[in-house]
């Protein structure tokens, strides 16, 4: 009797979920989440280098859109090359480790110490503990 309880319990939760869902504003939410990434991609395309950063995360893991890693390398190169030290530091360690990239051990440093010459922290103790001679 107790299984039966519960499963009917699950079932008229599942039925239930998109009523719930809008009354409880979910639907009004993922449409902000889709209008923000919407509008990232607007304020890379016009040279946000931030927003291209954004956006190269978002791609990378799959989160808000499809997992894409080309896409999220070619918003990361956009992000470095348009002097975002974010993008600056992540590239750099792609170039480092040669993870998607061609191993390049001299583009990843230069990317890293113009990081580091921004005030990104991570890239700061990466050449004062591993790229320093």
């Amino acid at each position: 009797m107790k299984f039966k309880l519960i499963t009917a319990a699950a079932v008229a939760i599942v039925m239930a979920f998109p009523a719930v869902a809008q009354e409880t504003g979910v639907e009004a939410e993922m449409q902000m989440i889709a209008d923000g990434v919407n509008g990232l991609h607007a304020q890379a395309e016009a040279g946000n280098a931030r927003a291209a950063f954004y956006l190269s995360s978002l791609y990378h893991v799959g989160m808000f859109v499809s997992p894409d890693r080309q896409l999220a390398m070619e918003y990361l190169n956009t992000a470095a090359e348009a002097g975002d030290p974010e993008g600056q530091y992540y590239l750099g360690l792609h170039f480092l480790n040669g993870v998607e990239v061609d191993r390049d051990i001299e583009r990843g440093t230069e990317l890293i110490s113009a990081a580091a010459e921004a005030g990104h922290t991570a890239a700061n103790i990466a050449m004062d503990t591993y790229l320093t001679e």
